[in-house]
């Protein structure tokens, strides 16, 4: 049976569109969201408890993707994330509303680790980059829409229509997307693989998501307690998030030792140093510069729309530039970028430099973002389940960088508030932080291997296979 690759794709793109929407939309209403239900201390919670548990669920989903039929797995994460969306909408609390994101995380993480294992299978490694390259397109229209809209929308009407109003798009993605993915081939199990030996892997692999998800939420924890108490659980935290990761991410991933682990690494690290920085632009503008969330959320349109270009630059210099070349080429725009948004924290200076700054960013995290993403699925081991391996990583990666960056944020936002300093000091702590880590991932781009991206015949889109 033949994959019908076309539909396929747009609808994948169709359901990046959704989180497109939602996301960007949540972003540029928060501030609104956090004075009404009277959260600020809430506000990095809000993006870290969706990101944590979109860590577990992909783990989750990964093990699902190795035994069941693909389709069944993304069927489960788009109604679980759907749920999400209706219990965010109709939150009373800001506790409430972080409960919610934590049921939109895990239909999220599910649906993710979903999209690179299909694109593994229906899309050959030639191929690849570009089909990444449209999926990172998905987030135009919500760039070009989302923020301005959703910023008035949630000043001028309800916040909540920012949830609800993505809703009708759910269908039309399922309808799109599902039918495609039943012929996609089942995975194949490693030769001789024993069954006593996969059900301890899963419940390794189970015990080490949820330690990893538990370390993160309590890193965040220590991070807003008194010094001495704080460094205490920071430490402990984190030494169970480093041990969980050595469980779930692939080889070398902790050290940037193999080719695989090497691009997971860059992705990581560019990724912390994106997503805290972007996160916390438009209470930057709101606080310091007194903009209404309408006119912030605009900042985020750059980001997202040059995202989608620096992604399609790298999809044109694949094969052309080493990806180290590429991936260095993206932190470096990532740090001018950064170096740029510092000077928003000035009040005196104009607003315009946000605008500047994270589309730079933008077009920096879609270098490292689609080169990272199609070199790890191009040196997964294509027998067994290393792609499964491999793309469950890579979802791993977005969940965590998001989860560090908002999160140690978040931390310093509720500790600066806790000891009365301006809004812009604690951002410019947050900031200078992510610099740094930005400048690890450059140095870790040295250890990326370029594979050699040809078709291959064994992984072309035509398959034969069983439904389920």
């Amino acid at each position: 049976m033949t994959v019908r690759t076309r539909p396929l794709g747009v609808g994948l793109v169709l359901v990046i569109t959704l989180f497109g929407f939602e996301g960007l939309g949540v972003l540029a209403a928060m501030p609104v969201i956090a004075d009404e239900l009277d959260g600020r201390a809430l506000y990095g919670a809000a993006f870290s408890a969706f990101l944590v548990a979109q860590l577990v669920a992909a783990v989750a989903a990964g093990i699902a993707a190795e035994r069941v039929a693909i389709h069944r797995v993304f069927t489960v994460g788009l109604a679980v994330f759907t749920l999400g969306i209706v219990v965010a909408g109709a939150a009373p609390t800001m506790p409430a509303l972080v409960g919610a994101r934590v049921v939109q995380g895990l239909g999220a993480g599910a649906i993710t680790a979903t999209a690179f294992v299909v694109v593994s299978r229906a899309w050959d490694a030639s191929r690849r980059p570009t089909m990444l390259a449209w999926l990172s397109a998905g987030w135009v229209v919500p760039a070009l829409v989302a923020p301005a809209v959703t910023g008035a929308v949630a000043e001028h009407l309800s916040w909540r229509l920012v949830f609800f109003g993505v809703l009708p798009l759910v269908p039309v993605a399922a309808a799109l997307a599902i039918p495609p993915m039943r012929t996609l081939p089942l995975p194949t199990p490693p030769a001789g693989a024993d069954a006593g030996a996969q059900s301890e892997r899963v419940r390794r692999r189970m015990v080490a998501a949820l330690a990893l998800a538990g370390g993160i939420a309590a890193a965040q924890a220590g991070a807003g307690l008194p010094p001495a108490a704080g460094a205490i659980v920071v430490v402990v935290a984190l030494a169970a998030v480093v041990r969980a990761l050595h469980v779930l991410m692939p080889v070398g991933t902790l050290t940037a030792g193999t080719a695989v682990g090497a691009a997971i690494a860059v992705k990581v690290l560019g990724g912390i140093g994106f997503f805290g920085t972007e996160a916390f632009v438009p209470l930057a503008l709101t606080e310091v510069h007194g903009l209404s969330a309408t006119v912030a959320g605009l900042a985020l349109t750059s980001s997202s729309v040059l995202w989608t270009l620096g992604s399609f630059m790298a999809a044109r210099r694949s094969g052309v530039w080493s990806d180290t070349a590429i991936a260095r080429a993206g932190g470096g725009l990532l740090l001018l970028g950064l170096a740029v948004l510092v000077w928003v924290l000035d009040p005196d200076l104009p607003v315009a430099l946000a605008f500047v700054g994270v589309g730079v960013a933008g077009i920096g995290i879609g270098l490292v973002f689609n080169t990272a993403n199609a070199a790890a699925l191009a040196c997964a081991p294509e027998e067994g389940i290393g792609v499964e391996d491999t793309s469950v990583g890579l979802n791993l990666a977005d969940a965590l960088a998001g989860a560090i960056g908002t999160g140690f944020g978040g931390a310093v936002l509720a500790g600066a508030e806790r000891a009365g300093w301006e809004v812009g000091g604690a951002v410019g702590i947050v900031w200078a932080t992510m610099a740094g880590v930005i400048v690890v991932g450059l140095v870790a781009a040295g250890r990326m291997v370029t594979p050699v991206r040809v078709p291959i015949a064994a992984r072309a889109p035509a398959v034969d296979a069983p439904t389920s």
